[in-house]
């Protein structure tokens, strides 16, 4: 779990990082607080709120007085978050980020984000202050501008009685419900909101060559809803009390495919453009179904892919075979990643963590990268032979020992080059653009293998 809260925490830090904080609208969110029933919690939540699908946020305040054990609990399964306090000369400046890969912290006008613990003694009206700097990141940790910015905090509120992530702005309090891009088919349901315990029905439609491999519907807080399938390429589910999300994943079957699919001249992805570096790579992976978009218009070339995103696709390059029940603890059998992760470790290709977990949504390092295709190039028979003199990056010594000769593999094939310092970087991230770039690379190798 350290490791992927860690994960976690530096993407966020690096979304951060990348926008500056804008002017507040005037119809901006605040901070409502309310003290919990044990002495020294307060629960923290958002309010005036949009409806935008909220994934990530960093809350930064600083409390009256000396709070060096400040810790925070988020609301909800799901939600990953680190608490970071430092001492100043003002108080104790507090760091909190929450995150979610898998579904929305919250998508309505009020959004309960979990319980600051002051260690037993301590309330809001004593050590709360005026105003915060809040950080709110959509899906892809894009940040929402018009909802980020200084905040007020408010005074006490019920928050205990929110039930948190409501998606209501009617006297009939309907929820919204959101379709998840899907390359290989469509998915259209037949009201974009509905009331709570109202029957949904989602028509797919699957393209050629492709078929439906899973639908699931997730509410709140990563709350999976029950689906039901009907005739004629419908399903049905009820509408829970919040917000819900539809992610359809398709699979090729083979059929009326073509043996070489030739990439498409026009991307939709409105964040690629012709004259970047990456856009051919871009184009090649998308046009072999090997990649999709963050959304149906970003490909997102700029954000880090991560352990279960990898593994899927040297999976979809196999043409998706069967595999077994996953074997890693913290891998969902419903997860689009499941019998990609579970092929690959059964095959050697990737391995877990030393605590048995795999950390399917934690962002790939470049040496882990290199030891995973390494180890499908041998699964594959190919020659492994090459091996380049790593001594000239001035970062060698970083390098774990697993993947030492794994780098100097890719780095002979040219799949991995320094970075712009002349340094590997092999703790760094991978982005999508660099995934897309080796990908293509990797198929050069397996012309010539």
């Amino acid at each position: 779990m350290r490791r992927r809260v860690s994960a976690l925490l530096a993407a966020l830090a690096l979304a951060c990082a990348l926008w500056s904080a804008p002017a507040r609208a005037s119809s901006s969110p605040s901070l409502a607080w309310e003290d919990g029933e044990g002495r020294g919690e307060i629960l923290l939540a958002l309010q005036g709120l949009d409806e935008s699908g909220i994934y990530a946020a960093q809350l930064e305040l600083t409390l009256s007085g000396s709070w060096p054990d400040a810790d925070f609990s988020p609301a909800g399964q799901g939600v990953y978050s680190v608490c970071q306090a430092e001492e100043d000369g003002r108080g104790t400046h507090l760091t909190v980020c929450l995150s979610s890969r898998t579904a929305p912290l919250g998508s309505g006008e009020r959004l309960f984000l979990g319980t600051l613990d002051l260690g037993g003694r301590g309330s809001g009206d004593d050590v709360l202050p005026p105003a915060v700097q809040l950080t709110l990141l959509g899906r892809g940790l894009n940040r929402i501008e018009e909802l980020s910015g200084a905040a007020d905090v408010q005074g006490r509120a019920d928050i205990s009685d929110w039930g948190g992530g409501t998606d209501s702005d009617s006297d009939e309090q309907t929820y919204r419900i959101t379709v998840l891009q899907s390359q290989g088919g469509t998915v259209k349901a037949d009201a974009s909101r509905a009331e709570e315990g109202e029957r949904v029905t989602l028509t797919v439609t699957e393209e050629a060559g492709w078929e439906l491999e899973s639908l699931s519907v997730y509410g709140a807080k990563d709350r999976e809803v029950a689906v039901s399938e009907r005739d004629g390429g419908k399903y049905t589910f009820r509408m829970p009390g919040s917000g819900v999300e539809v992610a359809p994943v398709f699979a090729r079957t083979g059929r009326e495919e073509p043996d070489e699919p030739e990439p498409p001249s026009v991307l939709p992805f409105t964040d690629v453009r012709a004259s970047d570096w990456y856009c051919d790579s871009v184009r090649y992976v998308y046009g072999q179904g090997l990649m999709n978009g963050v959304t149906a218009d970003r490909f997102g070339p700029d954000e880090p892919a991560t352990r279960g995103m990898i593994v899927t696709i040297l999976h979809r390059m196999e043409g998706s075979p069967e595999a077994p029940a996953p074997a890693f603890p913290d891998v969902r059998a419903d997860f689009y990643y499941a019998q990609p992760i579970t092929w690959a470790a059964s095959r050697g290709i990737v391995t877990g963590y030393e605590d048995g977990t795999f950390g399917p949504e934690d962002n790939i390092t470049r040496e882990q990268l290199a030891a995973i295709l390494y180890r499908y190039a041998r699964y594959k028979g190919w020659d492994t032979a090459a091996s380049a003199a790593l001594d000239r990056f001035p970062d060698v010594g970083k390098i774990s020992p697993y993947a030492v000769e794994p780098f100097a593999w890719a780095v002979g094939e040219g799949l991995i080059a320094g970075m712009a310092n002349g340094q590997l970087s092999p703790g760094g991230t991978a982005t999508r653009a660099e995934i897309a770039t080796i990908l293509m690379r990797l198929e050069a190798l397996v012309q010539h293998s």
